[in-house]
């Protein structure tokens, strides 16, 4: 690790061996330095390498720090050259020129992709290893009453298809549900319909009851669209968007009118056969001379007088009316018109 440098006092020149002529007392020193190497560094692959110190000499006996750091996607294999090993910080002692390669490898990555009930996923290139920014095509493919949602893993959001960079190991599964499927109802005159259950939406073979409630004065006469018949409760299997209609009537009722016609003459208006709920109706009671109106009386679920006349009545059911007439106690004059016959 050292070499002769030269002499120095009473003999000059770095020549080895010398001869001296003694002439006299002499004194000779003999100048030795250390050698000086160098360091190279070479590598294969996607990395970097440093050296600690870092010159661009070193002496004899010298210790370096050679350290090797790969980049994202690769890993250090080892050292070869002038230094054999695995390890990375390594230390190497210069002991002569010296030539040191590093070495470095892709990492190869799996891509796992789960197949879940729902659906099935396809990607694109399909291989066993993937290296390190590799791009990747993912198709997710719903069956039959089943829709795409997202994914999960190593991907989100619901992007389909959808590109996966690779990054390390990956894990990437979709996710699917039954479709989703709307059940409207609609309403024609006066009720309601309830569903249960009650949601916002329902998945194939869903089971959905129905149940038509009239408004007060109406009935429940049918369904229509997506479900016919006139049961209510009814029940309905989900297979896609619903539409289904409660048709609802009104109630008709039916007014008899109960009078002595020799006490009086009583007019409803309007006169029908049938009326419907709601319906406003007016009574007007004449009574004949001699006679007076005294009250009516209006038979349904109970019976009730009123004194009005005319009477003003709104139908809510089956009605039986009765005017009540008494003598007016009042002289009835009668106009004598003699008849005399032609002869």
């Amino acid at each position: 690790g050292w070499e002769f440098a030269g002499w120095e006092g009473d003999l000059t020149g770095n020549t080895t061996p010398v001869v001296a002529t003694m002439t006299g007392n002499r004194a000779v020193t003999a100048r030795f330095t250390q050698k000086e190497y160098t360091l190279a560094l070479t590598q294969a692959g996607q990395g970097q390498v440093t050296a600690a110190p870092q010159v661009e000499s070193y002496l004899y006996g010298a210790e370096v720090t050679l350290t090797a750091t790969p980049t994202a996607g690769w890993r250090f294999v080892g050292w070869s050259g002038d230094l054999t090993s695995t390890t990375s910080p390594t230390t190497i002692v210069i002991e002569e020129n010296s030539t040191v390669h590093a070495t470095f490898e892709p990492i190869p990555y799996t891509l796992t992709v789960q197949q879940v009930s729902g659906g099935s996923v396809t990607w694109s290139p399909l291989k066993s290893t993937y290296l390190y920014g590799d791009q990747v095509e993912l198709v997710a493919t719903p069956d039959a009453d089943f829709v795409f949602v997202g994914w999960e893993g190593a991907l989100s959001g619901d992007a389909n298809p959808a590109q996966l960079t690779i990054t390390g190991n990956a894990t990437v599964s979709a996710k699917f549900t039954k479709t989703p499927y709307t059940l409207t109802t609609n309403v024609v005159g006066s009720g309601t319909v309830t569903g249960s259950p009650q949601q916002e939406n329902y998945q194939q073979g869903d089971e959905v009851t129905l149940t038509a409630v009239p408004a007060s004065g109406w009935r429940f006469a049918g369904w229509s669209g997506d479900l016919t018949g006139k049961a209510s409760p009814a029940t309905v299997t989900v297979s896609g968007n619903l539409s289904i209609t409660a048709q609802f009537v009104k109630d008709t009722y039916t007014i008899f009118l109960s009078t002595e016609s020799q006490l009086g003459v009583v007019s409803i208006a309007p006169q029908k056969a049938n009326y419907e709920y709601g319906d406003e109706i007016t009574l007007t009671a004449t009574p004949k001379p001699g006679y007076r109106f005294v009250r009516w009386v209006v038979t349904r679920s109970d019976s009730r007088t009123f004194a009005d006349n005319p009477l003003a009545l709104t139908v809510e059911d089956d009605l039986v009316i009765t005017p009540e007439f008494t003598e007016s106690g009042e002289p009835v004059n009668y106009l004598y018109v003699p008849f005399v016959a032609n002869e």
